[in-house]
């Protein structure tokens, strides 16, 4: 990528829309030595002011700075972070959720309630950004708000992740002080962008298993007699990108599924066999005694199931053990 410009009478210039990445950047006017800056690297939502100086000299003569120090941000007062490429790539995420990396940046905390998929919260990690509430929280991705119709929660799949690691080259979570331009929101901002593709056709293919075969069984199920549940975790994926027109116009695509037949144990406790016929323990605590059911609840009585651990059932109650099998 190369872009072109010219600086006013004051010598000041302005590119715009830059894509995060490293650049070089060449100074030429006659008179002046050009003058060459190596290794600047952008992030998401950084504005870089670059002090230039020019020394007087040929054109033919060059002056190139290597590994200078990184930019600072002197355009804006907010407090953020960045969590680059090489993060989300290379340190191990439970479930693939690269949300997990905002919590290593200062003052953002996760809840203990996350991925309950509340109604209208999502099912995605919900964590508090300088003190905020979860629902105050706004995710962008490529400038787009992604919490859709969960406008009170954190965006994420079924399985309670955000998938795409793939996907996202990187991201910035901005505390406090951020500008007007994030708008819709009193908490914190998390700002994602994609990745683009190179000059270079280049993609990645994964997939990640998991089988019961390997796991522990549960102490409900081994103090029931219950066999272990089944449990199939398949997550898989690819990832592809290259140039359409070299230099110019690049494409890059990303799928990654989950396919998770999950089966738990639940216990539960319902009526017990004497309560369906009538027997209800004597508020005296001297055995059972007879009472009359009415008939509405009689028919309710029959869509209760009966206890199915043996010796479990007291005053009137008993436990019910039931394999449930959950696909996701």
């Amino acid at each position: 990528m190369k872009r072109t410009t010219t600086t006013n009478e004051a010598g000041r210039f302005l590119l715009s829309e830059l894509p995060p990445g490293s650049y070089e950047m060449t100074v030429t006017l006659p008179g002046f030595e050009t003058l060459v800056r190596k290794g600047m690297t952008l992030t998401v939502g950084q504005q870089a002011n670059l002090a230039l100086v020019m020394n007087v000299g040929t054109i033919d003569q060059r002056v190139v700075v290597t590994g200078d120090a990184p930019i600072v941000e002197t355009t804006q007062s907010s407090v953020s972070g960045v969590v680059e490429e090489r993060r989300i790539t290379e340190l191990p995420l439970n479930g693939r959720d690269f949300t997990q990396l905002a919590l290593v940046e200062p003052a953002v905390v996760s809840l203990r309630n996350t991925g309950s998929g509340e109604i209208g919260r999502g099912f995605g990690t919900r964590m508090s950004v300088a003190g905020s509430r979860p629902d105050q929280t706004s995710w962008l991705l490529d400038g787009m708000n992604i919490k859709g119709s969960t406008q009170f929660g954190t965006p994420g799949s079924a399985g309670g992740g955000l998938l795409g690691v793939d996907g996202v080259r990187e991201f910035q979570v901005l505390t406090t002080n951020y500008s007007s331009e994030f708008g819709g929101t009193s908490g914190g901002v998390v700002n994602m962008i994609t990745k683009s593709g190179t000059n270079q056709l280049h993609g990645t293919v994964y997939e990640f298993l998991r089988n019961s075969a390997l796991d522990a069984a549960a102490w409900e199920d081994n103090a029931f007699g219950n066999p272990k549940p089944a449990f199939k975790r398949n997550q898989f994926g690819f990832s592809l990108g290259g140039p359409i027109r070299k230099d110019q116009t690049f494409f890059f695509f990303n799928y990654e599924g989950l396919r998770q037949p999950k089966g738990f144990t639940n216990v539960a406790f319902v009526p017990d066999e004497n309560v369906h016929k009538g027997l209800v323990p004597n508020p005296n605590g001297s055995g059972l005694e007879q009472v009359r059911i009415a008939d509405s609840i009689a028919e309710l009585l029959k869509l209760w199931p009966t206890p199915n651990v043996p010796g479990s059932s007291v005053a009137g109650v008993g436990l019910l053990s039931s394999s449930v099998s959950q696909r996701t």
